[in-house]
């Protein structure tokens, strides 16, 4: 969620400068699509070979094909709504919104696959040398907690 919401605001910010790009933003557009180009690689990848061989296409709220719903906070019948025992089975939450299982794959992939992540890889760029920051320990349970405790990945101490 943290990744997919600062992608969110960087592109926010980056499409005004991409309208009206000064000499020194020329560059900048591509390096926008370039972004999202690479994200949807990563989640294609994701979708083929690594995460929810069960449930690729049904999302963990309403259990439709891609869900039908938007977003599974907006249904009008909120009663109705069925949602699955344990998302991380499932590659999507609803309709636009990928789990916490399939948001784990992508960054993971960023964190250290220099297949997707060139030409430095988000451990490259922030590794020890520049914040302290280890790479998240691995979920025991099954399940991936997005909020860990303040300073337990180096930093917030």
């Amino acid at each position: 969620m943290l990744l997919s919401n600062s992608i969110y605001i960087f592109s926010l910010g980056a499409s005004d400068l991409a309208e009206k790009p000064s000499k020194n933003y020329e560059d900048l557009g591509n390096t926008v699509d370039a972004i999202f180009k690479a994200y949807q690689q990563v989640v294609q990848f994701i979708i083929n070979f690594l995460c929810c061989t069960e449930n690729r296409d049904e999302a963990c709220c309403g259990g439709v094909a891609a869900n039908g719903e938007l977003t599974c906070g907006n249904v009008i019948n909120k009663d109705k709504v069925k949602v699955c025992a344990n998302p991380n089975k499932y590659l999507w939450f609803d309709a636009i919104h990928p789990t916490d299982a399939a948001n784990r794959q992508y960054t993971d992939q960023l964190w250290e696959n220099k297949d997707y992540a060139k030409p430095h890889t988000l451990q490259d760029l922030v590794g020890n040398e520049i914040l302290n920051i280890a790479k998240p320990p691995e979920a025991t349970d099954g399940n991936i907690n997005p909020y860990p405790k303040a300073g337990s990945l180096g930093v917030g101490n």
